[in-house]
């Protein structure tokens, strides 16, 4: 086909896809289906067979659109977040024990990815969980920070990210311990995030 005859093609195909947008719409929706399956499977055999062109061409796509991606599945997840809860629920009923299973494996292989997005968390959302918590036994837990201190502790939010870079490092929770004059439970909480979340 030469290039003049293949440019007027796509011309016509174009115009016809405008001009019977809906009708055809309607026809691909209709035939994914009444062959849903098949194309279920075919998809699955394609991934499969090009795992690594897959991946790269949804990493690609993902940088470059990332914000308008974001921002579509916020959007469906606060308009379906009822049915989102109720679906994991449901599946977390009938699979507690394989849930658990993997989420202890999860976090024994990820201690620190764990311990960094818990300390995150609590620190972007310190307000509303010491709304939530307020009048419950968790709320004394929960700190008042004044001038990067926490009402009558031992330490500062600067002893905390040095003993949290010390322990980074490879030395020992009793050995910064006895540095603060702490008790080695104190370091750790610390480090994990129990305590002082809101420092990062």
């Amino acid at each position: 086909m030469s290039i003049g005859l293949e440019a007027q093609v796509r011309a016509i195909a174009d115009a016809m896809m405008k001009r019977d947008k809906e009708a055809l719409a309607a026809y691909f929706i209709e035939y994914y289906f009444e062959n849903r399956e098949h194309l279920i499977e075919y998809q699955s055999l394609y991934k499969m067979r090009n795992w690594d062109k897959v991946a790269s061409y949804k990493a690609a796509h993902y940088q470059k659109n990332r914000d308008a991606i974001d921002a579509k599945h916020k959007a469906w997840y606060m308009e379906n977040r009822e049915k989102v809860a109720a679906y994991k629920k449901e599946y977390f009923q009938a699979n507690k024990e394989s849930v658990q299973e993997k989420r202890r494996n999860y976090r024994a292989a990820n201690k620190e990815k764990v311990a960094e997005q818990s300390r995150r968390y609590r620190a972007e959302n310190l307000m509303e969980i010491k709304a939530k918590a307020k009048g419950s036994h968790s709320a004394r837990y929960l700190p008042i920070v004044r001038d990067g201190y926490i009402g009558t502790a031992k330490l500062s939010e600067d002893n905390v990210r040095s003993i949290r870079t010390r322990h980074s490092s490879g030395e020992k929770c009793a050995s910064i311990a006895v540095d603060f004059k702490v008790s080695r439970r104190t370091i750790s909480d610390a480090v994990r995030g129990k305590t002082w979340a809101h420092v990062i």
